[in-house]
């Protein structure tokens, strides 16, 4: 009688992974020993599979073989686990939002409107009619004369908005990095509110 299940060339269509790799994942006690026709040929189930893209999708957010094995056992045994294997799981789950904070971050800078436009934006909606002086920095003795502390650097009424660099001294033409990143919407409409209060 004849044993069904999925070949391994269909588990590899339907997982996008290499034949090599289900074996490399068999090998490394990722998976099961499936059963085997009378030609030698593996049977996967449709457990298999979906196991298969589940460690896929591990790897691709930075789980180790080992900690996928554990994550594997936590799956199988549902609630009999050890609490060292949920802390990994916790503590991997707290990584990958960092990096999801992280990256959403630089997705910002990398996106973001320049300083000088989130500036005028953040006057046009706090009701402000001033003008924006921009004054271009070319050399150090400018950057000192004019207290510059790099690009960007935005002021109101005279005051730096980021009121830690205000004590600041060093003057340069390198790139600013305010606390954040580029200054925020936020920090500008303060030191707005700050301007008026004055």
């Amino acid at each position: 009688m004849a044993k069904s299940g999925i070949q391994i060339g269909r588990v590899s269509e339907q997982t996008g992974l290499s034949v090599d790799a289900i074996r490399f994942y068999e090998k490394q006690r990722l998976l099961d020993h499936p059963p085997r026709t009378e030609g030698g040929f593996r049977l996967f189930n449709v457990k298999d599979v979906q196991r298969i893209q589940f460690i896929r999708r591990a790897q691709q957010l930075g789980f180790s073989l080992p900690e996928i094995r554990e994550l594997l056992v936590l799956q199988r045994d549902e609630g009999e686990t050890c609490s060292h294997v949920r802390d990994l799981l916790q503590a991997k789950v707290k990584t990958v939002t960092e990096k999801i904070h992280e990256l959403g971050a630089l997705q910002d800078q990398l996106t973001s409107v320049p300083a000088v436009d989130r500036l005028k934006m953040v006057l046009w909606q706090e009701g402000f009619t001033t003008d924006v002086c921009e004054i271009e920095v070319r050399d150090e003795s400018a950057a000192k004369t004019l207290k510059f502390f790099g690009s960007p650097t935005i002021r109101v009424n005279g005051l730096d908005i980021e009121a830690d660099s205000r004590n600041v001294t060093e003057t340069g033409l390198a790139c600013r990095r305010y606390s954040g990143g580029l200054p925020s919407e936020e920090m500008i409409r303060t030191a707005l509110k700050k301007a008026r209060e004055q």
